[in-house]
């Protein structure tokens, strides 16, 4: 049976969306899963309960039955001192315990600091957090903190430190299920409308040109008595 011209062309409309379909899909997803990872969102203060920040303080032994996860990034400097990562929910109960905190990290200790934490574990899985600082021409410093505990799970701060305060910049905290669940659900459909319109887009050049290419109709000669 032969199919009409209207018939071909829906038929490639179809196939060209069912092919662009799965390509836009997966670039979409990836797209949303790098901006997702890279976004970070301007805070100010007083910063969100979840804001990590490091504070240093003497020694100080703490029962390993009330760690909470977070609190395992604990690091034991080599001058005695110790660095722990802190969320601003907790912060004021903990510098009312440990009075003699500050939050600038001493100099030449970020390369020691980092080391630590690459050797930590959470539940048999290594952390992945990480510090960097620049130290200020006015003595404060800006400080990166990476307090994230799972690759699934990310929490950094960006924030200004001085001795006995600091003022937060930006924090990222993301769920990498949770942006996996949601792209799941967000791609498909904008994705099945731009295949849409891409396939008809592509399917009306090529009609435009066929129609281009026919030769002109020749016009009826009438004959001449």
């Amino acid at each position: 049976m032969k199919l009409s011209g209207a018939v071909k062309t829906w038929l490639l409309w179809l196939a060209l969306s069912a092919a662009f379909f799965p390509i836009i899909c997966f670039i979409s997803y990836v797209g949303l899963m790098i901006y997702g990872s890279q976004r970070r969102e301007a805070v100010t203060s007083p910063a969100p309960p979840q804001f990590p920040i490091l504070v240093i303080t003497s020694h100080y032994v703490a029962s390993k039955e009330l760690l909470t996860p977070l609190e395992v990034l604990k690091c034991t400097l080599s001058s005695g001192d110790d660095a722990s990562v802190v969320l601003q929910e907790n912060l004021a109960a903990f510098t009312e315990k440990h009075k003699d905190y500050t939050f600038l990290v001493p100099p030449g200790a970020v390369e020691e600091l980092n080391r630590q934490l690459r050797k930590h574990e959470a539940y048999n899985e290594p952390v992945i957090a990480s510090i960097h600082v620049t130290s200020r021409a006015d003595g404060r410093e800006e400080i990166h903190l990476d307090a994230s505990i799972y690759d699934d799970l990310t929490n950094e701060s960006w924030y200004e430190a001085s001795a006995r305060e600091f003022n937060p910049k930006f924090q990222r905290k993301v769920s990498s299920l949770g942006a996996s669940i949601a792209a799941a659900f967000l791609v498909p459909v904008p994705a099945g409308l731009l295949s849409a319109a891409a396939a008809a887009l592509i399917v009306w050049i090529r009609s435009r040109r066929k129609r281009a290419a026919r030769p002109p109709a020749h016009e009826t000669q009438v004959p001449q008595i």
